[in-house]
Order: C-alpha cells, then structure tokens, then sequence
C-alpha cells in the first residue's frame, strides 16, 4: 500500500512547538500542509485498536472479527487516510509531499508506521520548563480547557510524550528524526541544517535547500501557498495561542516551586536530552 505522493508526519508533547516546525517545513513549495487533522489520534489510531482489543472486550464471538480481517481493517483505514492527504494536497498544485503534524502522532507512531512503512517521522522535543510555562497560559483562556494547570500533570504528560521516541526509533528506524526546539530556533545550532539533510535522505527526488524555507514569526501568517487560507495553521484566530517563541522564556514565567517539581519529576530525562537543572531540590 503505497501511495503516489511522500508523507511526513511531525509529533511530540503539546506547546512543544511542532507547529513552527511545521510552519517552516511548509513553507516549501513542494510540501503541503493544513491545520492539525487528528488523523491518527482520534480517528486511525483509536479504531485499529478497539479492533484489536474486541475479543476482550466482548469476551464472546459478537464484533466484527468474526466476518472482517486484520488486512481488511488496515486496508479500509489507509484508504481513509490516503483521502484526508489527497484532499491536503490539492490544497497546493505545488506540492509532491504531505506533511500531516498532529502531536498526538507520537502516541500512534507505531499504527502510522504498519500504514505507512516508507514514510518518515519527526519529532520534536522541549525543555519541560516551557513546555509548563505554555501549558499554564494556555489554561488561562477559554480555548485551552484541554490544558492542565498541575505541574506534576504537565511533567508526565512530558515523559509521556519523550517515552515514545525509543518507540518511533523501532517502528521508523533511520526514517525517525527528533529536533530540539531550542535548537530549531538557534541559528548557531545545526538543527536546521540536520533537519534538511534528513529531508533529502527520505526524498532523494526532491531539491531541498535552506534558503527554500522560511522561518515563521510570531504575529505573522506564513505563506505555505495554499489556495485556500482557511486551512492554514498560521491564521489562529484563538488569542495569544502563539506566543513569544523564546525557548528560555520559562525562567521568568514560572515560579521557583513548579521549576523544582519538573526538574524532580523528568531531571533525568531532561540530562539524557541537554536540559541542565537549575533549581536546588
């Protein structure tokens, strides 16, 4: 089941700033792109796993198992699926790639992968500090009822999100990139120019080079060439859901306490991925 166009998928913890990953990827003229689709997390993802789950949960011969496959169930989803990315790429004559980010992705990694197993996956990753410090002001306004305002809540939902990237490394293998997102921004830091070289490995086919892209700012629309705006991820309309995009900004918007609470909770992790603690605990 392949199909006749290339695919990216982008994941990671929410407020971790995987739509300015997306923003700049899809400001290429060969990659299209929308507003987050949920393909995967609500839709896909849930549904192969009620089926797979359907002889526990109806301990007897009721369900569909009896009458319908494995491959039928796969084969109907990717086709589901291939709908939603043919209708993102007619979105944008130019373009030859789909880039679907949804964060959820991350969870569902390994479902993406048994659909599409030529296909690439990146994940991005954030200090856990700004992760919290977005996490709280979004649980100020109304759009961001779905944030917590627990720290602890937040540092698991963190460790939660950078536990699947041994997964993705499983399922995807060397088509599984991760970037920081303080790197990402940094213009000493060679994210950018990792993330590119990725990019040409997955689709040799393609000309990528950096000057193609253009880094999004905040307060900003990003041109991605879609020919209708309405789809575009840089037009929100929710106040302050784009913020400053400072990476340490979190040094001056949480309180000494939250800081201890994250750096106990995820201090381990945040080491393994060159995030340095700076409260005493």
């Amino acid at each position: 089941m392949e199909n006749k166009y290339g695919l990216i998928f982008i994941g990671g913890c929410p407020r971790s700033g995987t739509t300015a990953l997306q923003l700049f990827l899809g400001s290429h003229s060969a990659i299209a792109t929308t507003r987050e689709t949920h393909l995967f997390d609500f839709y896909v993802g849930p549904f192969l796993q009620r089926y797979r789950n359907e002889a526990q949960l109806t301990k007897s011969n009721d369900g569909i198992r009896r009458l319908l496959s494995e491959s039928d169930m796969m084969r109907w989803c990717h086709t589901f699926s291939e709908a939603v990315f043919e209708r993102m790429l007619s979105l944008k004559p130019s373009a030859a790639i789909v880039l679907e980010k949804t964060p959820g992705n991350s969870k569902y990694g390994c479902r993406i992968a048994e659909l599409f197993p030529s296909y690439c996956f990146i994940s991005v990753i954030r200090d856990p500090r700004g992760v919290a410090a977005s996490f709280l002001a979004a649980s100020r306004h109304a759009w961001g009822a779905w944030a917590s305002s627990a720290v602890p809540a937040i540092a698991q939902k963190w460790l939660g999100a950078i536990g699947t990237l041994p997964v993705l490394d499983r399922a995807f293998g060397r088509r599984h990139i991760y970037i920081r997102y303080e790197d990402f921004l940094n213009p000493n830091a060679d994210a950018r120019g990792r993330l590119i070289g990725f990019l040409v490995s997955q689709f040799p086919k393609q000309a990528f080079e950096l000057s193609q892209f253009a880094l999004p700012e905040v307060g900003s629309t990003s041109d991605l060439g879609l020919s209708d705006d309405q789809y575009n991820p840089s037009k929100e309309g929710r106040t302050d859901f784009f913020r400053r995009g400072i990476p340490d900004g979190w040094q001056t918007e949480l309180a000494t306490r939250d800081i201890k609470i994250i750096e106990r909770l995820c201090g381990a992790e945040m080491q393994k991925l060159g995030y340095v603690p700076v409260a005493q605990v």
